[in-house]
């Protein structure tokens, strides 16, 4: 048995010991391939629970996908467009002034220049209307003269004694007016204390510088006679006395003494005129006074005296309602007449147009008889022409008079501006309510058409060189303005709050709470709040990638 093992193991086959040993091994390897097994499926279940795990904490952190960009620096254009209707500011409604055959008029519809004619009527029919209207006035003139035929003559004093009313009335108040200023002077110079203080003090004053005068004197006498008696003075000779006495007169004591008596006599001289003066106008005060009431009296007994000569001659006339209704009707026929005379001597050349437009309207044609008082055609401006139109309470907050306006209409252009705001508002259906606007038209001309409607881009508002965002990347609440911005490191949403200014449709200008560098939130899907995490959008990827190579 042990040879045959021996010789197995010698011819290279396993004993049973080896197999055995063999079989072990074997068992051994797949107790190890099976603890291996069940540690990585141990460590991939753990890893795809912390995967899960935190793919849901994820979730509950981020937020949804936002586009970005950053604030810009530059100009903006705020502006208001809305559509009107163009309109004259000069409409003229002509009416027929008698009844004329009309000889020639321009339709309806058209273009007419300053100076052109509208409207011709038959000249001599338009003869015919002037003489009529001439012979009517003169018929009305001499019915009312022939009605005054019968007391001509009462009529005639009457006028003349109103005439003298008239007269003497200015007279007295003339006379009036005059004793009223004599008397008032008067009355002044009596009553004022002033007055009579002056006189006596003008006495006093003078008395004053007479005794100042002769003190003065005196001393200037001895003063010469004192010098003259000086052995110096004794000692010259007749040349040298003369020149020292002029010397010794035009210095020292002596000058301030001669100085002191000329300026006394000046002061006399003075009062002396004042005084004079005073009592002069005094004095005539009173002649005045004097003789301006003799005249009133007279003045006013001229003008009791007319007075009374209108009231008996009026009486001989009868009733004076009936000569005042006279005197009305004839009145009131002659400013008939000379309205009628006028309005017809407007149209002897034609109708004159008076500015440059369009005949919007016309009643009459070639051959038709025009009937006074209808009327006849239409005339509106194309020189002042505005386009009307109504805005609503958000662009009303806007507008301004004066602001710059471009006005379009068919193929041409226009500049203009806002005129006028009405400080109503009317409601206009689905509109609702509405405030006229109307928008001047700077330099209309023969392509206006009155009626069509108009686009009007109204300048509310311009920048330049300002911080500007995306109109969409401003939001609300009840703090205010804010924007959300983006922070790439962190992956999460913050929110600015700041100020804004001028906006157009597309970009708005931001005046504080934002830095150049800031990246904003434009717009985003799903959920976006400060202090969560959101993923940036396809086209903000450079942004993240440019933001994070700062760093």
């Amino acid at each position: 048995m042990g040879r045959k093992d021996k010789e197995i193991s010698l011819s290279g086959e396993m004993t049973g010991q080896q197999v055995l040993e063999q079989k072990k091994k074997k068992k051994r390897k797949k107790i190890v391939l099976t603890v291996v097994i069940i540690v990585i499926v141990v460590l991939l279940l753990v890893i795809a629970g912390v995967a899960i795990a935190v793919s849901q904490a994820m979730k509950k952190m981020a937020g949804g996908t936002v586009t970005l960009a950053r604030p810009e620096t530059g100009d903006i254009v705020s502006e208001i467009s809305v559509t009107g209707n163009i309109e004259s500011e000069q409409t003229i409604h002509y009416t027929a002034p008698s009844n004329l055959i009309v000889a020639e008029a321009v339709p309806a519809g058209s273009y007419v220049k300053k100076g052109d004619v509208i409207l011709k009527f038959d000249e001599e029919d338009y003869k015919i209307a002037m003489r009529q209207l001439e012979i009517s006035g003169k018929m009305n003139e001499n019915t009312y003269q022939s009605s005054l035929t019968g007391d001509g003559q009462i009529r005639n004093k009457i006028a003349k004694a109103q005439a003298d009313v008239v007269k003497y009335e200015a007279e007295v108040a003339e006379k009036q007016a005059k004793y009223d200023a004599s008397q008032g002077s008067v009355n002044r110079y009596e009553e004022n204390d002033n007055y009579k203080h002056s006189q006596s003090a003008i006495q006093t004053q003078t008395a004053y510088e007479e005794a100042n005068i002769a003190k003065c004197t005196e001393q200037m006498d001895n003063l010469i006679t004192a010098f003259k008696e000086t052995e110096e003075y004794v000692k010259m000779t007749e040349e040298e006395k003369v020149e020292a006495l002029k010397k010794f007169m035009s210095e020292g004591v002596y000058k301030e003494l001669a100085d002191s008596v000329a300026n006394s006599k000046t002061v006399i001289a003075n009062i002396t005129r004042q005084s004079t003066d005073e009592t002069t106008d005094y004095t005539t005060a009173q002649t005045d006074a004097t003789k301006y009431k003799a005249e009133l009296e007279t003045a006013k007994s001229k003008l009791e005296a007319a007075k009374a000569e209108v009231e008996t001659l009026q009486g001989q006339l009868g009733n004076a309602y009936d000569k005042d209704n006279k005197t009305l009707q004839e009145e009131l026929s002659s400013i008939q007449n000379e309205q009628s005379m006028n309005a017809l001597l407007k149209y002897e050349n034609g109708l004159i147009a008076p500015f440059n437009g369009v005949v919007t309207a016309v009643n009459y044609t070639a051959g038709d008889t025009a009937t006074a008082g209808t009327p006849i055609c239409t005339f509106s401006s194309l020189d002042d022409v505005h386009v009307s139109l109504g805005v609503g309470k958000s662009d009303l907050e806007k507008l301004a008079v004066g602001q710059d306006v471009t006005i379009k209409s068919l193929k041409n252009e226009y500049k203009g501006k806002v005129a006028t705001i009405n400080h109503s508002a009317v409601q206009n259906g689905n509109a609702g309510a509405q405030v006229l606007v109307t928008i001047s038209i700077d330099n209309p001309d023969e392509n206006i058409y009155l009626g069509l409607d108009a686009k009007c881009s109204i300048l509310t508002a311009s920048v330049e060189n300002v911080m500007t965002v995306p109109v969409e990347a401003v939001n609300v609440d009840d703090k205010g303005e804010f924007v959300f911005t983006f922070t790439p490191s962190a992956m999460t949403v913050g929110k600015k709050y700041v100020k804004t200014g001028v906006s157009s449709d597309l970009l708005i200008e931001i005046t504080e709470g934002l830095d150049e560098k800031d990246l904003i939130v434009t717009d985003y899907k799903g959920v976006v709040e400060e202090g969560k995490m959101a993923t940036p959008a396809a086209e903000s990827q450079s942004l993240i990638t440019e933001e994070l190579s700062k760093k």
